[in-house]
C-alpha cells in the first residue's frame, strides 16, 4: 500500500505542474481553434471572389459575343477581326471556368462548362441569340445558386 504522504506529495507536485502546463495547453488549444476559423474564413472569401469573377466574366463576355454575332453586316459571316475578338472572349470565359481553385468542384457539379459549350455553339454555329441568351441565363442562375450555398 502507498503511504498517504506519497499521495499528498504527488498531489502537490501535480498541482504545481498543472499550474505551469495548464496555461500553455490553453494557449495551444486557443491558437488551434483560431487558426482553424481563420482558414475557414479565408477559403470562404476566396470562394466569393472566384464566384464574383466567374459571374462577371460570363455576363460581360456573353453580351459582347452576342453583339458581335448580331451586328448588321453585308456578308453573312464574321470578319477576321470579329472572329478573333469572339474567340478571345470565348477563351477568356473558358479559362475563368477552368482555373477556379476554390470552386472548381462546385461548378463542375452543376456542369457550367457543358452549359457554356452548348450555349456558345447555338450562337456561333447557328446564330441563335435567343437560345444563347437562355443558356447564359441558366449558367448565371446555377452559378448564383452554387454561390449562395457558401453564404448560408
Amino acid at each position: 500500500m502507498v503511504p498517504p504522504e506519497t499521495w499528498k506529495e504527488l498531489g502537490e507536485y501535480s498541482g504545481k505542474a498543472w499550474g505551469v502546463l495548464g496555461p500553455l495547453v490553453g494557449v495551444l488549444v486557443g491558437a488551434y481553434i483560431a487558426n482553424r476559423n481563420q482558414k475557414k474564413h479565408w477559403i470562404a472569401d476566396n470562394k466569393r471572389a472566384e464566384y464574383r469573377e466567374l459571374l462577371s466574366t460570363v455576363h460581360r463576355n456573353s453580351m459582347k459575343m452576342a453583339a458581335i454575332c448580331t451586328a448588321p453586316r453585308s456578308n453573312p459571316g464574321l470578319t477576321v477581326e470579329e472572329q478573333k475578338e469572339y474567340d478571345e472572349l470565348n477563351l477568356e470565359v473558358v479559362q475563368v471556368m477552368d482555373d477556379r481553385m476554390f470552386i472548381n468542384r462546385e461548378i463542375n457539379d452543376v456542369h457550367v462548362r457543358k452549359l457554356w459549350v452548348e450555349a456558345e455553339y447555338a450562337l456561333h454555329k447557328h446564330r441563335k441569340v435567343g437560345e444563347f441568351s437562355m443558356g447564359v441565363g441558366q449558367i448565371l442562375r446555377v452559378i448564383r445558386v452554387s454561390a449562395e450555398k457558401i453564404i448560408d
